[in-house]
């Protein structure tokens, strides 16, 4: 089941520089489990699209594996065309033009969420990540910028879903702005993307790494098959 913190946090955020932020109340958290599919503990929800639904959110470090991303998009429609956008390079030509005039600002954003992070952990969350992990690699984590980027790497924004979701949530990140930009779509919404999010209606999304897992299933099925037909008694 979903969790989430207490309002207050929302406001921290906000103080923060996550400028786009609300705090997550019954009805949201019900359509964050119906974007996603699944539980999640959240402090945060941001950009909401014209039918009042949230497209991204701030997800809380003490509730869930250590190390992972602050943040995640949501929102089925935008989701959709990132993974089409993604999968025609776009992570890799972006890098490219947008870093040499957006260096700092992906700096400032890494700083943000790294100091974001280690604001909302709680004493017990990092003595039991340190037992896990270790001092080197939780102090290597907690200091992880946007998509887990490490300080030092300034040459790849890694992933566009996070810097959409991040500026939906900041209002403060060009290379997120830039990244809306090239999705080539309304980003509040279309005409059917609701029904998702909504639970009524058929449309819906199916994220692409679960269909590319998906195709990779079948693929070894079909191989183990054909090696079972093929063998010999």
């Amino acid at each position: 089941a979903f969790s989430t913190r207490s309002g207050p946090v929302a406001e921290e955020l906000a103080a923060r520089g996550w400028k786009g932020v609300a705090s997550p109340n019954a009805e949201t958290v019900r359509a964050v489990e119906r974007q996603l599919g699944h539980g999640s503990s959240i402090v945060a929800v941001g950009g909401m699209c014209r039918y009042g639904y949230p497209q991204a959110v701030v997800l809380d470090p003490n509730g869930r594996k250590f190390g992972g991303h602050l943040v995640r998009l949501t929102c089925p429609h935008l989701c959709r065309h990132v993974d089409a956008t993604e999968s025609k390079g776009a992570v890799r030509a972006l890098s490219a033009r947008l870093l040499p005039k957006h260096l700092d600002a992906l700096r400032a954003v890494n700083l943000r969420h790294a100091t974001t992070r280690r604001a909302l952990v709680r004493n017990e969350t990092t003595e039991r990540a340190i037992q896990r992990l270790g001092e080197e690699a939780f102090q290597h984590a907690a200091a992880a910028g946007i998509a887990g980027l490490s300080p030092s790497q300034t040459n790849d924004i890694k992933c566009l879903h996070a810097h959409v979701a991040d500026v939906l949530l900041s209002r403060d990140n060009p290379i997120g702005d830039h990244a809306i930009a090239e999705l080539g779509c309304n980003p509040t919404g279309n005409l059917v993307c609701h029904q998702h999010c909504s639970g009524k209606g058929p449309w819906t999304y199916y994220p692409a790494k679960n269909k590319h897992k998906l195709w990779r299933a079948r693929d070894r099925r079909r191989d183990h098959n054909q090696r079972r037909r093929t063998s010999p008694e």
